[in-house]
């Protein structure tokens, strides 16, 4: 992305430093209880079976925010961090359109997630950024629009993403006949499995919608 901020590009680099960082003092450490990235072997081809896979890697349950969410693609090696919420070195400013990127490490890959007062969000966000880690193998910038593709390997982060955090066992507790008839009530019918999954309303439709429902 050429049009990113300097102040982006200066996190990007403190980042990589702390990667440095970490990985000198667990080398120092040589502490063999520490996580190591040791990836699934995952197909392009079917996100569906791919996300299965890495729910199963991640050892998730069924209840989840994005707090257990994170550490469980931390014990798999991955370096996780959230920028802050205020001003300063470790801030993605508030009106730059970069939700997060993902720096590929065959060793000690690391996501960065930009802090959102909607955790759903940020959720997403990580999940869509481990997609760009596991099936593509690669670094990736990405602002709200990608988050957005229907094209390429943002779709494909995108469609593993869904598939992970709404498996389709998930989809077969929502029952249709309970459907309000006014959108604005859709919120209200999922409020269990919203909270329960720690996804957003809008993710749980965009699923149903996926699986013709």
């Amino acid at each position: 992305k050429p049009e990113l901020s300097d102040k982006l590009k200066a996190l990007i680099e403190r980042v990589e430093k702390q990667r440095e960082i970490y990985l000198s003092l667990r080398e120092d450490l040589d502490d063999p209880d520490r996580p190591r990235y040791s990836p699934p072997a995952l197909r392009t081809d079917d996100l569906r079976e791919a996300a299965n896979i890495t729910r199963h890697w991640l050892g998730l349950s069924d209840q989840n925010s994005f707090d257990t969410y994170r550490a469980a693609v931390e014990k798999r090696g991955v370096l996780v961090f959230r920028s802050n919420g205020y001003n300063g070195k470790w801030q993605i400013p508030k009106e730059d359109p970069i939700l997060g990127f993902t720096l590929y490490d065959s060793t000690c890959p690391v996501i960065v997630i930009k802090k959102q007062p909607w955790e759903p969000r940020q959720t997403f966000t990580l999940m869509h950024e481990l997609g760009h880690l596991l099936l593509h193998k690669a670094s990736s910038i990405d602002d709200e629009d990608d988050l957005e593709s229907h094209q390429g390997r943002e779709r494909e982060s995108n469609a593993f993403a869904g598939h992970l955090l709404v498996p389709d066992d998930f989809l077969a507790r929502i029952s249709d006949t309970d459907r309000p008839v006014e959108v604005s009530e859709y919120d209200d019918w999922l409020v269990e499995q919203r909270r329960g999954w720690g996804v957003s309303g809008e993710m749980i439709l965009r699923r149903l919608l996926d699986a013709g429902r």
